[in-house]
């Protein structure tokens, strides 16, 4: 091997290595790869489901639950029983987030509440001691619109207090039978103002 193609061979070796060299320094120098980043938690607001108990609004007293449709509209429904007596109701209910701890809403939507049982005679009185019984049964059923203003009370923003407003357009059908087994039925409509306050766990 003469000596120019001993030297290029050299040239070519360490070129080769300081091309080595400078791809590892390049390497090391490459800042880490990024780690996924866990999905950021939703905002109250921004859950699907909520459950609680509500006294007045759209029923007299019920077990609620609301389901977050799609935007700021839920779909919300109440359901209670006794055993002379229920009430249950449905409609959609529009919620806007006004900072962080307080959410207006608005809604529409009717229910039907029903009592029945044991009625006594009219022909009773005090004197009597075996008084015969008739029977009694009621029906409402109603329209409602309300607005309202919740109250996010702990830090995640979980467990809401409500208060809402609003009235019922309603028809009162009533149904007496007494002792005879005459009946009388009766039926009215009539505009009245209601309130209601709740309490929702959000999930």
């Amino acid at each position: 091997m003469t000596r120019v193609s001993r030297s290029a061979a050299v040239s070519l070796l360490v070129a080769c290595a300081a091309a080595a060299s400078a791809r590892a320094d390049a390497q090391e120098q490459l800042p880490p790869p990024a780690q996924p980043q866990p999905a950021p938690e939703p905002q109250a607001w921004q859950r699907r489901h909520r459950v609680g108990v509500q006294v007045g609004g759209t029923g007299f007293l019920q077990m609620v639950y609301r389901y977050r449709l799609a935007g700021p509209v839920h779909l919300d429904a109440g359901l209670f029983g006794a055993p002379h007596g229920s009430n249950m109701s449905a409609g959609l209910v529009a919620m806007f987030p006004a900072g962080s701890r307080w959410f207006p809403y608005v809604g529409l939507g009717g229910g039907v509440a029903g009592a029945f049982g044991p009625k006594l005679d009219d022909s009773c009185d005090a004197a009597m001691t075996d008084c015969p019984l008739g029977k009694s049964s009621s029906m409402l059923t109603f329209v409602h619109a309300r607005a309202g203003i919740g109250l996010a009370v702990d830090d995640a923003r979980r467990n809401m207090r409500a208060l809402d407003v609003g009235g019922w357009w309603r028809t009162i059908a009533a149904r007496d039978t007494d002792a005879a087994g005459v009946e009388t039925k009766t039926s009215r409509r009539i505009l009245w103002p209601m309130a209601g306050l709740a309490y929702l766990h959000t999930f």
